[in-house]
């Protein structure tokens, strides 16, 4: 369960790092309708696009 929370979060950070992600339409937390199970997700799906980072050195 260690090892497999640290790689979730290693793959995080190199998708963050490589990636822009990017909201189609603004979403306020207010207007968000949840599900509770044993995860928690929206009602609506959320969707985002994935756009990779212009490199600067």
């Amino acid at each position: 369960a260690k090892y497999a929370m640290l790689f979730m979060k290693t793959l995080l950070a190199t998708i963050i790092r490589h990636y822009v992600l990017m909201k189609d339409e603004v979403v306020q937390v207010k207007d968000l309708e949840l599900d509770v199970r044993v995860t928690l997700r929206t009602i609506k799906p959320i969707t985002i696009r994935i756009e990779r980072r212009i490199k600067t050195e």
